[in-house]
């Protein structure tokens, strides 16, 4: 899988549940004789050449993705995306646009199209579908009726919790079923999804930044983003028909052309300042390592003074280089340290740590085979 230049992951949190529609001629294809932007093979460049029309699917349910204009045109993130791909490969894509996505989804698992043009990474489609790499990494966000309402510090907290979602959105569906007491609650659209919340029929909406886009456009204030899902990245793909592996390579090339410069400039041409997220606060955990903070412990932590990497200074909270550590460690992950100051000589505090008896753990200690 491709590393994500870091212009992309700063331009973050664009996108991920989708897309349909009435047919939207993306570009037109260069003079035939023009060679294509993105190099290709000679096999890849007969394969574009065996099909000259790529349809691909998208939905006017979340804008700015798609967005249908008064006189029936589309306009949007996708169109431009795929109109730079087109241009890079010297063919033609376009989009098929509905205003249901669950319409789209239909057509392309029916092969009526060629495709999903925007997708989040599921594995409930791998069956269907050959994904390309990442285009770009995005988050699901948390919205309530106010940002005191309820206090959500990690995506474990919603657990128990009502919560609406976007019917056709089976990435969302799949990262609340990790919430095994949660209440899940479907809606068709934004509007009655947003009706639902202000009615108290549910407590908290889980949607994707077209959600965002929208409440802020319309909803002045009313709705508020509380928390951004830093735990589940969803990475977003194009999803091609499993009969066509050969387009894979040829997009994938296409999509890494643009990662630099055009995919960040079009994001922020059409969602413009969102919050981001540092690529430096990422941290990738595993399934068990995620079960295991879900569970809340709260780890002991073993404090002598010890400058200037411990320092004890009465009832004052320690200090030092290694809190520093540990408090940069808690934001990244969650982990709530409990500090034990203590004047144990540090033989007997090892000794007692090997009957696991006393703090949880030590810091800054020199590796032994012994230890």
């Amino acid at each position: 899988m491709n590393t994500l230049p870091k212009s992309l992951t700063f331009a973050f949190l664009a996108l991920s549940i989708f897309i349909s529609g009435l047919c939207a001629d993306l570009v037109s294809a260069q003079s035939s004789g023009t060679e294509p932007m993105v190099t290709l093979t000679a096999e890849e460049q007969a394969w574009l050449a065996e099909h000259p029309e790529i349809l691909l699917g998208a939905a006017t349910g979340y804008e700015p993705m798609v967005i249908k204009r008064s006189d029936g045109t589309h306009v949007g993130v996708l169109v431009d995306f795929f109109e730079q791909i087109s241009r890079g490969l010297n063919t033609r894509i376009g989009l098929y646009i509905e205003d249901s996505w669950a319409v789209v989804q239909v057509k392309a698992q029916n092969r009526k199209i060629d495709g999903l043009a925007f997708g989040g990474r599921d594995p409930g489609r791998d069956a269907l579908y050959n994904a390309t790499d990442i285009v770009l990494p995005t988050y699901f966000s948390v919205f309530a009726r106010s940002q005191h309402e309820y206090r959500i510090e990690r995506f474990s907290d919603l657990d128990s919790m009502r919560i609406g979602y976007k019917k056709a959105a089976r990435p969302t569906r799949s990262l609340l079923e990790k919430l095994p007491s949660a209440i899940l609650k479907p809606y068709d659209n934004h509007e009655t999804m947003t009706q639902a919340l202000l009615s108290r029929e549910i407590d908290v909406i889980v949607a994707w930044i077209s959600y965002d886009h929208w409440r802020k456009d319309l909803m002045q204030g009313t709705i508020d983003n509380i928390y951004l899902i830093k735990e589940y990245p969803i990475e977003m793909v194009t999803y091609i028909r499993k009969d066509w592996p050969e387009l894979i390579p040829i997009l994938n090339k296409a999509i890494a052309a643009l990662q630099q410069d055009d995919l960040p400039r079009i994001i922020n041409k059409w969602f413009g300042q969102w919050p981001r997220l540092s690529a430096a606060t990422g941290v990738t955990l595993t399934l068990e390592e995620r079960a295991w903070l879900d569970k809340k412990h709260a780890v002991h932590v073993r404090i002598a003074d010890w400058p200037p990497y411990l320092i004890v200074n009465g009832d004052k909270p320690p200090q030092g280089i290694v809190i520093e550590y540990l408090k940069l460690i808690k934001e990244r992950t969650g982990i709530e340290f409990k500090y034990e100051v203590t004047e144990q000589p540090f033989a007997e505090f090892l000794e007692s740590m090997k009957q696991r008896q006393g703090p949880d753990m030590t810091t800054v200690i020199v590796p032994t085979p012994e230890r």
